[in-house]
């Protein structure tokens, strides 16, 4: 009986989702709806609650992907269910290792807000460099993207992504590994169509950059990079021909089409990028 109530509830979650999105059915519809979901969806703001009913169904991450692929869902809703398949694992990260990550990385729902206004309809794989627990993976495959690569240099990041993203791994939707992005070959790199980063190399702005110029050399046409941590236009004004405002600290997006390179920062309009 309490699987069954935990089936109902999450189902009424689903539904109420998809309603709450744009995906309304007729107002005598909804409104049958309304009453029964308006008591369940509290369960969303409370990752332990909604992990305990994906639990319960035996939703992994693979599970959860599977069951909202195609759905028209906002991106913070999406990240609720990001949070709730990451409660042990980040709970058992925070015992071991503290919180001295936690406090560098770039929040979930600004990443997908940005996410969400760069992602063009061609975009299918996903990789980020630097992918820490892998939560951003996790993201961009619930926002559309068909396969997500992942390369982590810390240890304990990459162990925490492999018991958060197993499923996903085995069912080769989602390849993680660990290791050094700069030595990694550009075959590697050319398997996306759009890379994501937040400064991974921040402590060494001049090799961060360096990689940041290879990923762009190696960018085939409509591909893009997003860079959420450009904290070296100095360094990275030094090896090309444009050069950006030294005292610019934010956000960087770089696309390639026609053979031609364009970047912007998050409220400027896309000019070209000279090499």
């Amino acid at each position: 009986m309490q699987i069954r109530t935990h089936s109902i509830i999450f189902s009424l979650v689903v539904i109420f989702l998809c309603t709450a999105c744009g995906n309304q059915t007729q107002d005598t519809a909804k409104g049958q709806l309304l009453k029964p979901i308006l008591g369940a969806s509290s369960t969303l703001s409370d990752a332990d609650k909604l992990k305990s009913i994906l639990d319960a169904e035996k939703l992994d991450a693979y599970g959860v992907y599977k069951s909202l692929k195609g759905q028209d869902l906002d991106y913070t809703v999406l990240s609720r269910f990001v949070r709730a398949i990451y409660v042990d694992v980040n709970r058992e990260y925070e015992r071991k290792h503290k919180l001295e990550w936690y406090l560098s990385r770039l929040p979930l729902v600004e990443f997908a807000t940005v996410l969400y206004y760069l992602k063009e309809n061609n975009h299918k794989t996903f990789m980020d460099i630097g992918s820490g627990n892998g939560d951003k993976l996790f993201m961009a495959l619930l926002m559309g993207f068909d396969k997500v690569y992942g390369v982590e240099y810390e240890t304990k990041l990459h162990t925490s992504a492999m018991q958060a993203l197993k499923s996903l791994v085995d069912n080769k939707v989602c390849d993680l590994r660990e290791g050094d992005a700069t030595k990694l070959g550009d075959e590697y790199y050319a398997q996306a169509d759009f890379i994501y980063m937040y400064c991974p190399l921040i402590l060494n702005k001049p090799v961060q950059a360096k990689l940041m110029l290879r990923l762009i050399k190696n960018m085939r046409d409509n591909t893009m990079i997003y860079e959420a941590g450009f904290v070296y236009p100095k360094e990275l004004s030094e090896l090309i021909k444009t050069k950006f405002d030294d005292g610019y600290r934010g956000f960087l997006a770089v696309k390639k089409e026609n053979g031609k390179y364009y970047y912007r920062y998050f409220i400027s309009q896309w000019e070209e990028l000279q090499l």
